[in-house]
């Protein structure tokens, strides 16, 4: 075991001779068992295209031993049942908040216009989370024959999960050796895997950033995947209605809401031009947390908190206490 090296070699990764010489980007090597893909989706639908691919690669195996392909073959060949949703599925998220707030979602009752509750247990993990709790979390997923795990880049280095069928980068990493050490999670031990992006048309520079590095990813067609969502307004407007009518949703989802766009902001330099805030819509930022409230609403909030609460300490410009991306 060699620190941060970890992933990038249980991955089958590893760097090309005298790369540390300056002859260039590193380049990573993937295990050829990986399938990475990319689905270019606009911002406003996010949410509906999440519980549409996760729907696929959790779907239960047919009698020949293979689930739902849920428009990426995510479960084709696993062989593997428990009975509630076939597959293993890693789901990274920038933030905390963010995390906490689409397992709340995703656990409970969807609406029938996204096809209903998930077939599979829900997980969740990131750093907040007490210890006890952290290292409960990561026995029940390893132990377990399916599932979907809900998590922060805690879950990128060090932890080794057994059998992950899929992940799924539903906020871009940034600097592609966090890209790297996130799919290495999957495709181990000769074991086939899957590794699906999720970017914004505004991120499509990414992609010749990773390609500069050696990865190389295939797209996955938008269509096929939100093919059982006939009626994405609908989809859409029933999930906002789940949203609505629970307060404690609501709360996690504006919470979620304001720390995915700190985060966004957040962004190293190297990619600051590809993830930049200017880019973003912020009304369909919101709608991709099933928020019908404006966004203007949530800063009210926000700085209502704050003027509930001038004792706590604030960020300044140039100051210490910068926002973190993985808060």
């Amino acid at each position: 075991r060699k620190g941060d090296e970890l992933v990038v070699e249980d991955a089958g990764s590893g760097a090309a001779p005298g790369e540390d010489g300056g002859a260039g980007p590193r380049q990573y090597e993937l295990p050829k068992q990986l399938r990475q893909h990319f689905l270019e989706v606009p911002c406003k639908w996010r949410l509906v295209a999440l519980v549409a691919l996760l729907r696929g690669k959790t779907a239960p195996p047919t009698r020949g031993g293979a689930g739902r392909d849920g428009g990426g073959g995510g479960n084709s060949g696993s062989g593997r049942s428990s009975g509630r949703g076939g597959g293993k599925v890693v789901l990274f998220l920038s933030t905390c908040a963010g995390v906490e707030f689409h397992h709340a979602l995703l656990s409970g009752s969807l609406p029938a216009a996204v096809g209903g509750r998930l077939p599979t247990r829900l997980f969740k993990l990131h750093g907040q989370l007490a210890q006890a709790e952290r290292t409960a979390t990561f026995l029940d997923f390893t132990k377990g024959d399916a599932g979907v795990l809900v998590c922060t880049d805690v879950a990128a280095r060090g932890l080794d999960f057994s059998a992950v069928s899929t992940i799924l980068q539903y906020d871009p990493p940034g600097e592609p050796s966090e890209y790297v050490h996130r799919v290495g999670r999957t495709a181990r031990m000769g074991q086939a895997g899957e590794a699906v992006l999720f970017l914004l048309p505004s991120e499509a520079p990414y992609l010749p950033l990773l390609g500069s590095h050696g990865v190389r990813l295939a797209p996955l067609p938008l269509d096929p995947v939100l093919e059982p969502l006939p009626d994405l307004e609908n989809a859409s407007g029933q999930l906002m209605d789940v949203i609505a009518r629970d307060s404690d949703l609501k709360t996690l989802a504006a919470s979620a809401y304001r720390s995915y766009v700190r985060a966004y902001a957040a962004h190293p330099a190297t990619v600051k031009d590809i993830f930049h805030i200017k880019h973003l819509h912020l009304g369909h930022v919101a709608d991709s947390f099933a928020l019908r409230d404006p966004p203007s609403a949530f800063s009210r909030d926000e700085k209502e908190k704050k003027k509930a609460n001038p004792d706590k300490r604030k960020y300044k410009p140039g100051g210490k206490h910068k926002p973190q991306r993985h808060s």
